[in-house]
């Protein structure tokens, strides 16, 4: 059933059973009546959250509302209007009713696969959406505008999740009741919550909502984050780094520590940046520009964030004018210029030496020498004087020809210094030529640029002067509109509206008669019926009283009472035994009435459980009798209770026939229902009877007056479509002037494109032919380098082939002078 609930001005309100949706801090009811609060429901808080310090809270938000702007009955932000109460206790608070889904759902690409085709034109895939989402930003920096403007509010928990999108771009926020309360600089109702991932980094320095609460900037970063997300795709501080951010890996981390793509101080940090961040460059300059100055220059100093005047100003919707005119860059590539390779010195192999196996003597002492001086040297001696040459000039030899192969050494050390500066020297030329090429396309990608905003700087002209004239024509003929037509319809409007306005009164009039003649049958209906429902309810407790069961227990008392234990002690034990039954009859037990249980098999026989439900210990009644007492009182009460089956039975057989003893009471009251009816028929017959004529006369005169309307204002009508006419041909002329004065815009500046392409063609060219002259000088210089080289190796390697020639004979000489020595 419908529940009600009072407000605080004693109004009450009348809602649906069941809530239609729920949240994590309450209910929300939609308001059945009064019909003057159909567009708006109830929020019921749950019973944990219905604080003193809500309900002032509340209090305080009806009564300190900000100046919010409606809209053909749209509300773009959802704040309480009145303080909800149930026998004067709190309960929650009325507010506006909030149209569309989640703006989150807009934020994901995923989602668009479950909502309607309608909002597929929101999609970042759509060619379109850009624009139209910058409409959607504009009208969130509104509403928060609003919201901000006594200076009082701060949302603190602005999230997409708390804003509520219709496909035709129209925003609410939502969950108000959550806002902080500043006044006078001090804080009278602080945010209970806040998302992190929409927080600024100032909170992560140790800032207490509670204690200190937030500034108005709080709200600039959220709205920042809302805005990227749903320009670009992505959260602003999505993305990896390296040390020593590389540990950064939640959003709340990046958002600490200020790492956004494009800071000017961070972005050298990150190792990935996710592609949907290049939507940013995307955008105009000036919304990159209130980008950087909320993420970078606003990290620190959250003053520099802007407001929410700046992003109205920035987003305020006008008619968007794109050049679509790809940069010289994206359209050409930089050539890969080749760079020369290095050059091998061949090396031919060293001859092969032969072994020298050399003999050591010992020093002549000097009196042989004096000796051999006198009278001449021995044969062995003079051979052993010429091995000890020969050994010395093969010695002599080695040496000279180890240094031939030293400055071979060098000669190839030489040749490979001399390559490398060749080489370098080329790589730098190259490179040089690389860099001045792509310094000449970036100014040239600049001046594109600048040719494109002179594009539609110009086009902007056009659009304007176009804009001009058509305003001048639709005011030439709305001018003539409000002239002639207008001045009639209204006059007729108003006329029509006085007899408008008095039919409607005898409407309500009539209504009204009408429902108290339908009151009053309903209240004599039910009257009849209540007098059927308690003759009908007498006739079944006569029934009852007569059947006994008026009083169930009793009858149930009386018949176990009539279950005597001591006429059916043979039956209970087996036998009768007297001293039992005159304990059982000591105590108040004589038949299945008086006791309910027995105690058995509990060690504790001869238990024996009263009507009155006390225990009593009876000597003579052991387990066994208290057993045979058990059985046959569960064997009675089975029977008893089939007795009262069958009773009740009888009872709902003679109910059954109640109608039928009813009959002439029934037929009574459906004889006097029938001429309340009938009645009833005539005294509304009487009613439409007399303001019918009413009705018709007035509908007449309203059909009088549109006819004498159609006579005066055909005339004047029939001039003003001619006109419209005319303003419709002269509005399709100067759009196609527009459409020739941009076609030839176009062609001159395509003209200026051309000519920059063909510039940048031919420094291409240039660059390439430069770069192949220095490749060609630069071989020629390898070539030369290296047959220089070759020449010096050349005669030095014969050189070496020579020494070793000579080496090879001297061994030979020794060995003979070896064998001579040794004969």
């Amino acid at each position: 059933m419908p529940k009600q609930v009072q407000l605080h001005n004693g109004v009450t309100l009348t809602i649906e059973d069941k809530a239609f949706a729920s949240g994590g801090e309450g209910d929300i009811y939609i308001i059945i009546s009064p019909k003057t609060f159909n567009n708006q429901v109830v929020k019921i808080y749950k019973s944990e959250k219905r604080t003193k310090e809500r309900e002032f809270k509340t209090k305080y938000l009806v009564d300190n509302p900000p100046l919010l702007q409606v809209q053909n009955s749209h509300h773009s932000v959802i704040w309480p209007t009145a303080v909800v109460y149930q026998n004067n206790k709190f309960l929650g608070l009325t507010m506006h009713r909030a149209q569309g889904e989640d703006l989150e759902l807009l934020l994901h690409p995923k989602s668009f696969k479950n909502l309607g085709s309608i909002w597929n034109r929101f999609n970042l895939q759509d060619s379109n959406a850009i624009e139209l989402r910058l409409k959607i930003c504009f009208n969130i920096a509104v509403a928060l505008h609003q919201i901000h403007s006594l200076g009082r509010y701060v949302l603190v928990d602005m999230k997409p999740v708390n804003i509520k999108i219709q496909p035709n771009g129209l925003i609410s926020f939502i969950d108000i009741d959550s806002v902080q309360v500043v006044e006078n600089g001090k804080l009278v109702f602080s945010a209970p919550v806040a998302t992190p991932e929409y927080t600024p980094p100032e909170y992560y320095k140790g800032m207490n909502l509670s204690n200190d609460g937030a500034h108005i900037t709080w709200d600039q970063f959220s709205i920042a984050v809302i805005f990227y997300r749903l320009l670009c795709g992505i959260h602003p501080f999505t993305g990896s780094c390296n040390p020593p951010y590389n540990a950064c890996s939640s959003l709340s981390e990046m958002v600490e520590n200020g790492l956004f793509p494009y800071s000017q101080s961070k972005r050298h940090h990150f190792r990935v940046i996710p592609p949907p961040h290049q939507q940013f460059t995307k955008l105009d300059e000036s919304i990159r520009k209130l980008f950087i100055r909320c993420f970078d220059n606003g990290h620190s100093s959250p003053q520099q964030r802007p407001t929410t005047d700046d992003w109205c100003n920035v987003l305020s919707p006008q008619p968007v004018i794109k050049i679509d005119r790809p940069l010289p860059s994206s359209i050409i590539d930089i050539p890969i210029f080749k760079l020369s390779n290095e050059l091998s010195f061949s090396q031919a192999p060293t001859p092969a030496l032969l072994t020298a196996s050399f003999l050591y003597f010992p020093d002549t002492n000097i009196f042989k020498s004096a000796y051999y001086n006198l009278f001449g040297r021995p044969d062995i001696e003079n051979i052993k004087v010429s091995i000890i040459k020969q050994q010395k000039k093969i010695k002599t030899l080695i040496l000279e020809k180890d240094q031939f192969l030293k400055e071979v050494h060098s000669i190839i050390l030489g040749f490979k210094s001399t390559q490398d500066v060749i080489l370098k020297e080329e790589k730098k030329i190259i490179e040089n030529i690389k860099i001045d090429l792509t310094k000449k396309i970036d100014n040239l990608d600049i001046l594109t640029e600048s040719l494109c905003q002179e594009e539609i700087k110009e086009l902007k002209s056009i659009r304007g002067a176009t804009d001009i004239k058509l305003k001048s024509v639709t005011e030439t003929n709305n001018r003539h509109y409000n002239e002639t037509v207008q001045p009639i319809k209204n006059k007729y409007d108003a006329i029509k509206q006085q007899f408008k306005n008095q039919l409607n009164q005898v409407k309500i009039q009539e209504e009204k008669d009408i429902s108290f003649i339908n009151n009053k049958l309903h209240s004599k209906l039910f009257q009849i019926k209540n007098e059927i429902s308690v003759l009908e309810n007498n006739y079944k407790l006569r029934i009852d009283k007569e059947l006994g069961l008026d009083n169930k227990n009793y009858l149930i008392k009386l018949m176990l009472s009539k279950y005597i234990i001591k006429d059916n002690a043979s039956i209970i034990f087996g036998m009768v035994p007297k001293i039992a039954l005159n304990n059982l009859k000591l105590f108040g037990i004589n038949t299945a009435a008086d006791y309910t249980d027995t105690a058995v098999s509990t060690g504790n026989g001869g238990n024996v459980k009263k009507s009155n439900g006390k225990w009593v210990k009876i000597p003579q009644i052991g387990d066994d009798r208290a057993e045979s007492l058990k059985k046959w009182l569960s064997k009675v009460n089975k029977e008893t209770n089939d007795k009262i089956l069958t009773i009740e039975r009888e009872a709902m057989r003679l109910k059954s026939q109640i109608s039928t003893l009813m009959t002439s009471e029934l037929a009574l009251a459906e004889l006097k229902s029938q001429n309340l009816k009938a009645e009833s028929q005539k005294e509304r017959s009487i009613v439409y009877q007399r303001y019918s004529p009413i009705k018709n006369k007035l509908l007449f005169d309203l059909e009088q007056i549109q006819e004498d309307f159609n006579k005066e204002i055909f005339p004047f009508l029939e001039t003003y479509n001619k006109i419209k006419l005319d303003a419709i041909s002269n509005h399709k002329k100067i759009e196609l002037d527009y459409d020739h004065q941009k076609d030839s815009l176009k062609s001159r500046h395509d003209d200026l494109h051309f000519k920059m392409l063909s510039q940048i063609i031919d420094n291409i060219k240039h660059a390439s032919n430069l770069a192949e002259n220095i490749w060609q000088e630069t071989q020629k210089k390898l070539f030369e380098n290296i047959k220089s080289y070759n020449n010096q190796y050349s005669l030095l390697q014969l050189k070496i082939i020579n020494q070793c020639k000579n080496i090879n004979d001297a061994v030979v000489e020794l060995d003979k002078l070896k064998i001579l020595y040794k004969q």
